[in-house]
């Protein structure tokens, strides 16, 4: 175990989900994640904070490391200001963040090239938990009071696919194991497939 500290520049927030690009050496275009480096890339998402750190407005940050955690960068997600970060994936060369307030997209290469205010508000909406993609085009996202959203369209648009017709708990986490065949499951023991 090593404790890879990233509080050197930004000591108060709360990092809410890390994901792994697991991009190992390889030879041609490793995917949008990698660089071909053999190095262990990461994406994670914080809350809201108002300090200098995170430009001194109240902006959740998606934090981002190609070297396998030596450093991380930044990018403030100004789409979703006020708002705390649940989720991250990754939908071809977009990065999709959801939380408190909604979801939001940026292109990935636009965030490391330090473009001004790469992300783009998806969806407004209270309470989004978690977010996943089944393809570079579909995937979902859950909410509470048993609301999920999907988009087949990389994760530009969110309509919602059920407005807690199966239960109106809120939901915790998803999965799926292929294309067709997921679960989303929430509090009180609610358990939905889809």
């Amino acid at each position: 175990l090593v404790h890879k500290d990233i509080t050197g520049t930004v000591s108060d927030f709360d990092i809410n989900k890390v994901i792994s690009g697991g991009v190992a050496r390889c030879s041609g275009d490793c995917g949008v994640i990698g660089e071909n480096d053999g190095e262990q890339d990461y994406w994670a998402v914080t809350d809201a904070d108002s300090t200098p750190g995170h430009g001194g407005f109240s902006a959740p940050q998606f934090q981002y490391t190609e070297n396998g955690g030596e450093t991380f960068n930044a990018s403030s997600v100004t789409a979703l200001l006020g708002g705390n970060l649940f989720a991250v994936a990754k939908a071809g060369d977009y990065v999709i963040v959801a939380g408190s307030t909604g979801i939001a997209y940026a292109k990935f290469q636009d965030i490391k090239d330090g473009v001004s205010l790469p992300w783009t508000l998806a969806l407004s909406a209270s309470n989004i938990n978690g977010v996943l993609f089944v393809s570079s085009d579909t995937g979902f996202a859950w909410a509470n009071s048993g609301i999920i959203y999907k988009t087949t369209d990389g994760g530009f648009t969110w309509p919602v696919l059920s407005n807690g017709a199966q239960t109106s708990q809120n939901f915790n986490d998803g999965s799926f194991a292929d294309s067709t065949t997921g679960y989303f499951v929430g509090n009180n023991g609610a358990v939905v497939q889809y």
